[in-house]
């Protein structure tokens, strides 16, 4: 994780391929400053470090692919160092003052601030399950994952689903899962 974390903040940013992917990074910073956020305030310091992990993740995924543009990726190492701080004091300092060059101190920085508008989902993937066993996964805009109605149709039209003799019952938890009890 320590060397991953200096080899991303010391990474020249990635060249920007596709646009798309920016939101994406911005939105794993996003959902990771949230979560790491309310696990300092609930004292849960173990899913921290889980969170951080997942975040670094996302960016060496995105390094690696060179899909983050400048701006996105400045944030996102800017992001990632404060909210490691807490874990990672001595590091985070190193990488901030020597490395990245940015006014002492790492600790006197403001903590960021996550942004709602940016952790809204263009598209949400479904669940399909047929007596609770995963049959298919659907991917839907975000306002038809939350109508019920619309999404059960859906799922009736996939050939998996009517290749079932009898559907006794379909229960749809929105923007999560259809499951369909049947034979």
């Amino acid at each position: 994780m320590l060397r991953d974390l200096w080899n991303l903040v010391s990474a020249p940013f990635p060249t920007q391929a596709t646009g798309t992917s920016d939101a994406d990074v911005r939105r794993a910073v996003h959902t990771a400053i949230k979560g790491i956020t309310q696990d300092l305030e609930g004292f849960r310091f173990n899913t921290v470090i889980s969170k951080l992990m997942i975040l670094r993740n996302e960016l060496k995924q995105a390094l690696a692919s060179g899909s983050a543009g400048r701006e996105a990726w400045e944030e996102a190492i800017r992001s990632f160092l404060l909210v490691a701080a807490p874990a990672f004091p001595h590091l985070t300092e190193e990488l901030w003052t020597s490395v990245r060059g940015w006014p002492y101190s790492v600790h006197q920085q403001r903590w960021p601030a996550f942004d709602e508008a940016v952790l809204v989902q263009a598209q949400v993937t479904i669940v399909v399950q047929v007596n609770g066993k995963l049959r298919e996964q659907l991917v839907v805009d975000t306002e038809l994952a939350r109508d019920e109605t619309r999404l059960r149709e859906r799922v009736l039209e996939l050939p998996r689903i009517q290749q079932l003799s009898r559907i006794q019952k379909i229960i749809v938890i929105p923007g999560k899962l259809v499951n369909i009890v049947g034979q």
